[in-house]
């Protein structure tokens, strides 16, 4: 992911609603959302290079993505690919604050990362800086290439925006897509300095990226109503074309899961 907007314990009835991007090279091979032949079951996409996935759901209510942090100068060959942060929680069988605590002791051995992880009850971050996660209190929140509630341009531009469509109580998941699509960029003046010629900042400055070999190759909404109840819609962009993917996953959790 590139953009993630979160609404945590904030809407009447869905105590967690994710709206994001996912920016990639367009030859990256991927596999769109679906369930995996995994116990427990998860729901995700494929990175079909890496393995792994950059969101996903699972049928023990939990719930993780990640971004990348934007330092190319720190880039570093032969680590682990960030995917597996994400499959790896989804897939535990252990607690939330134990899988977390071991990723904290493993952070060094990726390239930069932002893991927004969790279930029905918390929310936490980590990034490879840190040597535990912090809980995310309630709230709305906002995650791109840089540390969580960063307010580069974009950032606080689509925070605006997703407060207005996730405070009241109808919640229209067409209108977080049509807030995804969003392509304008921001004046130079505005834009952060992440070590990449300033064209491509301003380029990088839009939700919704178009890039000569680069940019949005899917957006997602993901819902998680009082009931325990996970809707996860994903749209795929190829060539100018737009597929649709949906999961719903019902089963609710037992005492065991948490």
């Amino acid at each position: 992911m590139c953009l993630l907007l979160i609404s945590f314990q904030i809407h009447p009835r869905y105590p967690l609603i994710v709206a994001g991007n996912r920016d990639e090279f367009y030859d990256r091979a991927t596999q769109p959302l679906h369930a995996w032949s995994t116990t427990p079951v998860m729901a995700a996409g494929k990175d079909l290079k890496g393995g792994g996935t950059w969101l996903g759901i699972s049928e023990k209510r939990r719930f993780a993505a990640v971004t990348n942090y934007r330092n190319p100068a720190a880039l570093k060959s032969d680590v682990r690919s960030r995917g597996d942060l994400v499959t790896e929680f989804l897939l535990s069988p252990d607690s939330v604050p134990k899988i977390l605590s071991g990723f904290g002791s493993d952070a060094r051995n990726y390239n930069g990362f932002n893991l927004i992880a969790g279930d029905h009850d918390s929310l936490w971050y980590l990034n490879e800086e840190a040597d535990r996660a912090a809980e995310i209190p309630p709230g709305i929140h906002v995650i791109s290439n840089a540390r969580l509630n960063t307010q580069w341009p974009k950032s606080k531009w689509a925070l605006n925006k997703f407060s207005e469509l996730t405070t009241s109580e109808a919640l229209e998941e067409e209108k977080l897509f049509e807030l995804l699509l969003n392509d304008q960029t921001f004046p130079e003046s505005e834009l952060p300095s992440t070590g990449v010629p300033k064209e491509m900042e301003k380029k990088l400055s839009a939700l919704f990226i178009r890039m000569n070999g680069y940019g949005t190759r899917s957006s997602a909404v993901v819902t998680l109503d009082r009931k325990g109840v996970f809707t996860f819609s994903e749209r795929m962009y190829i060539n100018g074309d737009q597929t649709s993917f949906s999961y719903r996953q019902e089963k609710l959790s037992t005492a065991d899961d948490r």
